[in-house]
């Protein structure tokens, strides 16, 4: 085995020095792993060299990957067509991507991440208006904006988080609105004029986050990312900032504007993710 880095592109490099990997091959790169997951956050194994891995290294391999698979960090696999298909059929390719070359790799990252990206303010953006849609026959007004930060919106009064899980993904997801607003859409969806808040719609921003979600998870794990999620809590307050407690990865926000005022959905995420195209 031997490695090398990029402290400036943060990666680093474990190269197979063998034509057969083993389980012993493998628990020595997991060694080497825990020295650097902390400074490098794009670890790559190089297997160019590699012609066999019996399904016991594999097995151990996708032990190692689960174990690099948290905050901040991307795993890739330099390999040829043999060993990409073993890795395919072991399913491992759900956690590691698998490239030719360290180019490839690193172009790969970079553009990746801009596709799921665009991919999931897309899929954010029509969970949303269809929410609305189907709560309240309300369109949403416009593109969102997004902004690369925690909303930053004012009149912040009523709002929602919940916690999601995935393959490859951990984060939140957040909705946060005004009370002016909040009322008019509870008054449009249940039909009645609401003034204040009331005991029957004190959960609504809740619901209604857990509709959006309702919305999104179904296109997410169509694209096997596997997203579980708790059960969303409301918050309230005057001027609130709805921010996760845990340090992310990411942060964007969408803000829309409707008939009854502006609002937002932000997404938070901790770990990478890998939208399969």
């Amino acid at each position: 085995m031997t490695t090398s880095t990029d402290p400036n592109k943060k990666y680093l490099v474990i190269k197979a020095d063998s034509h057969v990997v083993d389980v012993k091959d493998v628990r020595a790169y997991l060694e080497e792993i825990k020295k650097h997951t902390v400074q490098y956050k794009f670890l790559i194994f190089d297997f160019t060299d590699v012609t066999a891995i019996p399904h016991a290294a594999l097995r151990t391999l996708t032990f190692a990957v689960n174990f690099v698979n948290q905050p901040n960090t991307k795993v890739a696999l330099l390999a040829n067509a043999f060993i990409k298909q073993a890795v395919s059929d072991s399913g491992l390719d759900k956690l590691i991507s698998c490239h030719d070359n360290l180019e490839s790799a690193l172009e790969g990252s970079a553009s990746q991440s801009a596709h799921d990206r665009a991919y999931l303010t897309e899929t954010i953006n029509e969970a949303v208006k269809m929410a609305l849609r189907v709560v309240s026959s309300t369109e949403v007004v416009g593109v969102p904006l997004i902004e690369e930060k925690h909303s930053d919106l004012k009149h912040i009064e009523l709002g929602a988080i919940v916690g999601l899980t995935g393959i490859t993904f951990r984060g939140t997801l957040t909705l946060g609105m005004s009370k002016h607003m909040f009322l008019k859409l509870m008054s449009k969806m249940l039909d009645h004029e609401y003034t204040d808040l009331a005991t029957e719609i004190e959960d609504g921003p809740a619901e209604l986050l857990n509709m959006i979600l309702g919305h999104l998870k179904v296109p997410l794990n169509e694209r096997d990312l596997g997203i579980v999620a708790a059960i969303p809590t409301t918050v309230r307050g005057s001027n609130i900032k709805i921010v996760p407690a845990a340090a992310s990865d990411s942060t964007f926000v969408l803000n829309f504007n409707s008939e009854f005022g502006d609002f937002y959905v932000e997404l938070t995420h901790y770990e990478a993710i890998q939208v399969a195209s």
